[in-house]
């Protein structure tokens, strides 16, 4: 019985100490006060337990991070983890630079123009030994030897400019102080190869422009008399001819005004055969 009641009075005693808890005390000796303290401190303790129990129930649940290394991984360890682990895995290189020469191998193909017989010797003196010189300069059967000369020259000097260039890049290197996945090696290479490209047709045209610059500018003459043309006069009663440079004057299809490389760089206008 002794214990029973020791039992009864310990649980009434808390019970009362439960039910008057006030973690707000102010002292006040106004009822409705001290009776919003007890409330505020029963929400407190509410409160305070959700929360340790969500923030309990949230940590055994919740995922924990472990760090492994292994040494020296096999290829294939690497993809299986990199399948598994792949926003956390992290794999140091022996050497953080490799050139690009190591793994990749590149083939550029050029116009099939360059290839043919077109640029050949033999057909550009076929065509120098027959044209007409006494034809209008547009007419293509005066410039075509000339035309597949330049374009020989331009196929001959692009194949070489571009080997240098993938030449270049194949000495590079490809730097990083870890692993790279396959798929980002190969944006990394497709990236690096068009950046080479564009590099490289930004050299090769800039001396073509220099050129077609300094032509204009200084009324370079060209041998197809193309932008300019000759014109000879003898005076009656003198011993001497006038002779007269002047430049030609082209209109193209779709415009109303004369184009002519005295005061342009160029006037690009189809080429033909005129019978006349």
């Amino acid at each position: 019985m002794f214990i029973f009641d020791l039992l009864r009075t310990t649980y009434t005693y808390c019970r009362v100490k439960l039910i008057s808890l006030n973690l707000f005390n102010s002292r006040s000796t106004d009822p409705t006060k001290l009776y919003h303290e007890i409330l505020s401190t029963r929400l407190f303790i509410l409160l305070f337990g959700v929360s340790l129990i969500i923030l309990t129930t949230y940590t055994s649940f919740s995922p924990r991070m472990t760090t492994e290394n292994i040494q020296s991984p096999s290829l294939s360890d690497y993809e299986q983890l990199q399948k598994q682990y792949s926003d956390t895995l992290q794999c140091l290189c022996a050497k953080m630079s490799i050139p690009y020469y190591r793994f990749t191998n590149i083939e550029a193909s050029f116009h099939q123009v360059c290839s043919s017989y077109f640029t050949s010797q033999e057909w550009i003196d076929f065509l120098l030994k027959n044209g007409d010189r006494n034809l209008w300069p547009m007419d293509v059967r005066t410039s075509l030897s000339a035309m597949w000369y330049l374009i020989a020259i331009l196929c001959d000097h692009s194949v070489q400019f571009f080997y240098h260039a993938f030449l270049e890049f194949e000495v590079s290197f490809i730097i990083s102080s870890t692993v790279l996945s396959e798929e980002r090696i190969h944006i990394n290479i497709q990236e690096a190869v068009k950046e080479i490209q564009q590099t490289a047709s930004h050299s090769f045209l800039l001396p073509l422009t220099t050129i077609q610059q300094i032509t204009q500018i200084n009324g370079i003459m060209a041998g197809t008399l193309i932008n300019y043309d000759i014109s000879e006069s003898k005076q009656p009663l003198e011993s001497f001819e006038d002779v007269q440079v002047i430049a030609n004057k082209y209109l193209r299809n779709g415009s109303t005004n004369n184009c002519s490389c005295l005061d342009r760089e160029s006037c690009p206008m189809p080429g033909g055969i005129y019978l006349y």
